[in-house]
């Protein structure tokens, strides 16, 4: 699906957009920080023109659950890094 600012929607969500309830982008989040070793991760929303309302309610449900959740993984991962010593 074209037309969204010469986005491909398909494209992006097949390889790289995530979407799904808050525990399915937490563990996505999770999953990409692991194979890629990233400690950020850069959150956009609004790509193709969300009425205002839906906008704000899925950065609200990102605040309150998606963050919380990717803070904890990341986290873990710190703890774990410094556990094992020197590589």
């Amino acid at each position: 699906m074209k037309g969204l600012g010469g986005f491909d929607f398909d494209l992006l969500v097949a390889n790289t957009a995530m979407c799904g309830s808050p525990a399915e982008l937490v563990d996505r989040m999770g999953q990409i920080a692991a194979v890629l070793h990233l400690d950020q991760q850069i959150l956009m929303f609004d790509m193709g023109g969300m009425p205002d309302p839906e906008l704000f309610e899925a950065i609200e449900l990102a605040g309150s659950e998606v963050l919380p959740g990717a803070k904890a993984i990341g986290n873990h991962r710190s703890q774990t890094s410094t556990n094992r010593g020197p590589n």
